[in-house]
């Protein structure tokens, strides 16, 4: 099967997918180890175990990959020049979210 996966800066939908009990699994993909790894970063209870979770899970992955990764395919993203963006070049806008700064003081007189 050839699809374009949405993808996003949390493991969520990598979760979804991959775990095998995953709610947008398509079926039968996936192993106990994939599983395992995907289950250390759901259940992690701090931020060094989380961390320590994800670069297994990484590790796991490139090991014993669940897919085969033809092409990623690149997203266009807008924001509002009411926030001050950095940019890190190379990581999609959306990560580098904790960084936003609003632009002077402007509240919104919207409900």
């Amino acid at each position: 099967v050839l699809m374009d996966v949405v993808s996003g800066p949390s493991l969520l939908r990598l979760y979804a997918l991959w775990h095998s009990g995953g709610s947008i699994n398509p079926g039968a993909l996936g192993s106990h180890v994939v599983d395992e790894a995907l289950d250390r970063v759901r259940f992690a209870t701090s931020d060094t175990e989380y961390a320590a979770a994800v670069t297994n899970l990484q590790h796991v992955t490139i090991e014993d990959p669940p897919a085969l990764f033809l092409a990623w395919s690149e997203r266009a993203r807008a924001v509002t020049k009411r926030f001050d963006v950095p940019v890190e070049q190379g990581r999609d806008v959306l990560a580098t979210l904790r960084l936003w700064k609003p632009v002077g003081d402007e509240r919104s007189n919207r409900n």
